[in-house]
């Protein structure tokens, strides 16, 4: 998957915005409803690493090359599900932490300008990495919608061999293939 602007720009805005606008007790009264949420998506993730390549027969692939591109691809995905895991698994370590923190904070630091500003920063890495992990999730459903399509035209290709194959074989052979009027080929009519 090549990195574009909408898993870093959209994780950032919200990032800001939550930074801006959403209070760290906040965090803590959506963690019991998020962190369900974001553990359904690590379980997909782990569900679609057991997938796997989806042809282990070498013969459904046309040659070399189109073998080694759709496990390149595989392989691209995989690496792109680990990445994930990880900031599912961060993102949920740092959900489960916010209400611990928030204590931590109101009896350590006296400063309310501190207080706020450190509130501020954990609820901001909060929004970036919950909507990342959800723009991440979108990315990888995209990328297997591409290889599903990839696989499809495995299939057809195999089926396309096949018939030909099928086809050629019906033929008689190329001696006996006489067209009506063949020895008048290319003979100039007038």
């Amino acid at each position: 998957m090549r990195l574009t602007l909408p898993p870093i720009v959209i994780p950032v805005g919200v990032g800001l915005l939550a930074a801006s606008a959403v209070p760290l007790h906040v965090w803590s009264g959506l963690t019991s409803s998020l962190l369900p949420c974001i553990s359904v998506v690590g379980a997909a993730v782990f569900v679609r690493l057991a997938r796997g390549l989806p042809f282990n027969n070498p013969d459904h692939f046309a040659d070399r090359k189109e073998a080694k591109e759709t496990a390149d691809i595989i392989i691209k995905i995989a690496r792109a599900l680990e990445r994930l895991i990880y900031i599912v698994l961060i993102c949920m370590a740092l959900l489960v932490l916010s209400a611990p923190l928030q204590k931590v904070i109101a009896e350590r630091i006296i400063s309310d300008s501190a207080t706020n500003y450190i509130e501020s920063v954990y609820s901001g890495i909060l929004g970036l990495s919950v909507s990342f992990v959800f723009v991440r999730m979108l990315q990888i459903v995209r990328s297997d919608i591409s290889l599903a399509k990839k696989q499809r035209d495995i299939v057809v290709g195999v089926i396309d061999r096949k018939n030909a194959k099928s086809f050629e074989s019906a033929l008689p052979p190329p001696e006996s293939r006489n067209i009506a009027g063949q020895e008048n080929f290319g003979r100039i009519i007038q």
